[in-house]
């Protein structure tokens, strides 16, 4: 809703940067240690990769090789070695995962389809607290502002997610998971120059506060340079950020444990935005700056006894504020959620759990008018998830739902079915079939916003104005997901995870353009876009994950997806346009590689060529793009580790999104890390 000059490339270019990427490629394969080293480049085995322990899926610890959903994890070793700053960079190894850099500070993230910069469709968590933008509808990734050093591990789960989870995880799931304060003992800083990331460092010290007692303090901050336009000079989309938080964690007793954590964070984002008014000049050129700031503070309470089960207390206060030149946003999120898993028998486990929310928010604009004000609104909420398992765990049926009142928009139910049959201890199949809602944005429901004004071509009224106009009618998206998988660990050395699913989306939010009317509260022609629930959508496609370990010193992952996605909205021009650009706007194909190399006892090298389908629309076309990255890492010595990164060393500065105004620049930096 809401160098200046340009690059001469001649036409050799295209066919040196192919080259160029091959013969990386090669040459690192071809070069052999002149001994080989007892240590695999990766710190985990492929089995204890298959049986790592993952919680988003099921709302409980379970090893991956048992979940019934498509799962990707991204591990804590992963994170440290992958060189990047960014959640949104770590997440473009995941299939299925579409990540789109819009310009210095912005990303677009989703899965399986409908990339944009607010993707209402993908449901973000970190430590179970949800970072949805309720008011507006998606993720502010730049606002995400946790040090990677604090991550755990990411667990990514693609698919729908509402039986557990709730609206909003139409697509998939995405759940950041910080270390516990036990594992994060002692003093960490880590710090980063270069070109485009111009500087970021963190620090970390955690204690311990007594016998049963521990916690840790961060401190983060960051800052990076401004992008070049396509057509030339600079984006002026340069930005800062500093967070800070806490966490601390009590072993209260045998059988409880107690967690409390914070983070609170600030970031400034310069960026060029058309102020629009009805007065003449209707469109003025303005160099804005967005500032987003917030604070969050979380605990949790775990209760676990043999006879009565595990008893899970959750409760959340988020406070976010945004503003930039066309609107500011100001919300504040109470949840509460309770959470019981029971085996009922030695085959059967139920969990279930009640949720309640208040969310409070404002939105306001020099042209944005809004019916409800910062009126609270709530929702309710209840889940039951039941596992059944026969055969001696060999055959797992999980059945679950869940129910949401949301003040808003009503009522939804959301079930799910899912199946895992171990074959053997090497490989399984599962298989899953689901619904899922997404609940519409407040500024979709009540919400006015000028867009655009032109002559009217009459005598009176002069001026013709365009507004997005919310619609206090608008009921939830709905999606119908069918899912196949399998996993197979081949051999110690080689492993296949395998996806297919297909999506059937009804009741899709389409812009619709109404007819004109003179609006005499202002004295103008106004034309009104609004919100309906006219759209049909369906996406197919499959995705595999192949880890291969070719030496001890060599390890080898390909991750590769595929999706067809087709859209049904009604005909006028308008919707035709968002027919096509949903379409075109989603990678055909996506596929990452990534060669380790264990070079000598400290050193290690990473090389990553990223590959996606070309990009088009009713009036635009972005060709197919393909990134070669770099991770070049010392262990110096037992406290100190410094790296290399180097980023589009292909050099294909093209945008990354279709219509983007903003080039992809090659970047080099240079980090160090100090434990202590």
């Amino acid at each position: 809703m809401l160098g200046n000059a340009a690059r001469t490339i001649s036409s050799t270019r295209p066919a040196c940067r192919r080259g160029c990427l091959c013969a990386a490629l090669v040459l690192a394969t071809a070069w052999t240690p002149a001994q080989a080293l007892d240590q695999n480049p990766t710190e985990l085995s492929l089995d204890e990769l298959a049986n790592a322990q993952v919680t988003t899926a099921a709302r409980k610890a379970q090893p991956l090789s048992k979940t019934s959903a498509a799962v990707y994890v991204i591990s804590r070793e992963t994170i440290r070695d992958s060189g990047a700053t960014s959640i949104p960079e770590l997440l473009r190894r995941v299939p299925g995962v579409q990540v789109q850099q819009l310009d210095a500070s912005k990303w677009a993230v989703s899965i399986r389809g409908f990339n944009s910069r607010l993707n209402n469709k993908l449901l973000v968590l970190i430590d179970g607290r949800p970072v949805y933008d309720h008011t507006l509808s998606g993720v502010y990734w730049e606002a995400v502002a946790l040090p990677l050093d604090e991550i755990e591990r990411i667990e990514v789960i693609r698919g729908p997610g509402g039986a557990l989870w709730g609206a909003n995880a139409v697509n998939g799931v995405i759940n950041i998971i910080t270390r516990p304060a036990t594992d994060t003992l002692g003093g960490l800083v880590r710090a980063g120059v270069g070109r485009v990331e111009k500087g970021f460092a963190t620090a970390r010290h955690g204690m311990a506060l007594g016998e049963n007692a521990f916690g840790r303090i961060y401190l983060r901050a960051r800052n990076r340079d401004e992008s070049e336009r396509v057509s030339g000079g600079e984006a002026d989309d340069d930005w800062e950020q500093q967070a800070g938080g806490f966490h601390l964690d009590w072993q209260l007793s045998a059988d409880d444990t107690l967690s409390l954590q914070g983070d609170s964070y600030d970031l400034k984002a310069d960026q060029s935005s058309l102020r629009i008014q009805l007065d003449p000049p209707a469109r003025i050129p303005s160099h804005d700056a967005t500032h987003f700031y917030g604070q969050n503070l979380l605990g949790r309470w775990v209760h676990r006894d043999r006879g009565a089960g595990e008893w899970t207390v959750q409760v959340f206060q988020d406070s976010t504020h945004h503003s930039e030149l066309v609107y500011g946003v100001d919300s504040d999120t109470f949840d509460l959620d309770a959470q019981h898993r029971l085996a009922l028998s030695p085959g059967q486990e139920l969990t279930w759990g009640l949720g309640y929310r208040r969310i409070q928010s404002a939105i306001s604009g020099p042209n944005l008018t809004t019916v409800r004000g910062d009126e609270p609104f709530d929702v309710t909420s209840l889940f039951v998830s039941d596992q059944l398992s026969f055969w001696d765990d060999a055959l797992q049926l999980t059945l679950g739902v869940k129910w949401e009142d949301h003040e808003l928009v009503g009522e939804t139910v959301q079930p799910n079915i899912r199946v895992n049959r171990a074959v053997n201890e090497d490989w399984s199949l599962w298989a899953a079939w689901g619904k899922a809602v997404r609940t519409p944005a407040r500024s979709e429901l009540d919400v006015a916003l000028l867009a655009l004004s032109l002559p009217s071509g009459r005598p009176s009224p002069a001026l013709l104005g365009f507004y997005i106009t919310g619609n206090p009618g608008l009921e939830p998206e709905r999606m119908k997901a069918s899912e196949l998988g399998l996993r197979w660990l081949a051999s110690d050395k080689l492993s296949i995870d395998l996806a297919l699913f297909q999506n059937r989306y009804e009741d899709l939010v389409v812009s619709t353009l109404g007819p004109q009317f003179v609006d005499p509260a202002q004295g103008i022609l106004r034309q009104d876009f609004f919100p309906t629930n006219t759209g049909e959508a369906t996406a197919q496609g499959l995705e595999l994950a192949l880890h291969w370990l070719p030496l001890d010193w060599w390890s080898l992952s390909l991750n590769y997806a595929r999706i067809s996605l087709r859209a049904d909205l009604p005909t006028a021009s308008q919707e035709a346009s968002q027919e096509a650009s949903l379409e075109g706007g989603t990678p055909r194909e996506q596929a990452w590689l990534q060669n380790s190399f264990q070079l000598a006892e400290d050193w290690e090298l990473a090389l990553i060529l990223r590959h996606r389908d070309g990009l088009s629309s009713s009036t635009r076309s972005l060709p197919s793009r393909t990134d070669l990255e770099l991770n070049l890492g010392w262990q110096a010595a037992e406290q100190l580790h410094l790296g290399l990164s180097g980023r589009n060393l292909s050099d294909n500065d093209e945008p990354d999104v279709l219509g983007g105004q903003i080039r992809i620049e090659r970047s080099l930096y240079l980090t160090a890390r100090y434990e202590f």
